[in-house]
């Protein structure tokens, strides 16, 4: 009898403790892994996986890589992200009504290196937030990394705003153009080719801030750390995974 209380016990306790871990088949699925190299892992909740290409993601999962390992992430607007190594990102939301060409997308990175690609969604509905501000895409193509204590932000078409605080924002509307933030201190956009804050050297920051090129750490005139993302074949991507729309 105390052995059967104790096995009762014990299986209450795993059904009450699964029962507060939102199973990955409840949540919202947002999208669909696309590419998977290497190591690639979702967590939801206390529940752990290994992202293969074609497996669903769903809203509040964290996706994690590991060294040498990328992927690429199809939500159901047609965005594409690309994540590079080791870094991590919190998907936060991801919603989108076809009929009515509505939805909005938000991330939380939180390390690591990105590509972001917007897809159908109204231009204003795109929010990526960072431990060193908050970006606001509008319609865009960006790469940003999470390095050295740093965020670069890469503008490659479109335009997009950058936000350490509500009240201290700045827009890239210019191709080819980057930015560097410590999260207070930034510099004015800078192309990729100058030798400006992404080179170390931030000769055109914001004279109503303190130079933020004492933190870059890179060598003169090369720019920005050279990407290690892959850009996507977003054609066969969409084909693959939403008829080609």
């Amino acid at each position: 009898m105390a052995k059967l209380t104790r096995a009762l016990s014990l299986a209450l306790a795993l059904g009450a403790s699964l029962a507060a871990v939102p199973a990955v088949a409840e949540a919202p699925r947002i999208g669909t892994t696309a590419v998977s190299k290497n190591e690639v892992n979702g967590a939801l909740g206390a529940q752990r996986r290994q992202l293969k290409i074609g497996d669903g993601i769903f809203q509040n999962e964290a996706i994690t890589t590991g060294r040498e390992s990328q992927a690429q992430m199809l939500f159901l607007d047609q965005t594409v992200l690309t994540i590079g190594p080791e870094s991590r990102v919190i998907l936060d939301k991801a919603v989108f009504d076809p009929q009515r060409r509505t939805g909005e997308v938000s991330l939380r990175a939180v390390s690591g290196a990105f590509r972001f690609v917007s897809g159908s969604s109204p231009s204003e509905k795109y929010t990526i937030t960072t431990p060193k501000g908050t970006i606001g895409i509008r319609g865009t193509i960006v790469e940003f990394s999470l390095r050295n204590n740093l965020l670069t932000l890469i503008l490659h078409s479109g335009a997009a705003t950058y936000c350490a605080s509500p009240a201290s924002c700045l827009t890239l509307t210019q191709p080819g153009t980057f930015i560097t933030s410590d999260g207070v201190r930034y510099s004015r956009p800078q192309r990729l080719s100058s030798v400006g804050c992404g080179a170390g050297n931030c000769s055109e920051v914001d004279p109503s801030r303190p130079s933020v090129g004492s933190l870059v750490q890179s060598t003169p005139g090369a720019g920005p750390p050279p990407s290690p993302l892959v850009t996507p074949n977003f054609r066969g991507l969409r084909q693959q995974h939403h008829g080609g729309r």
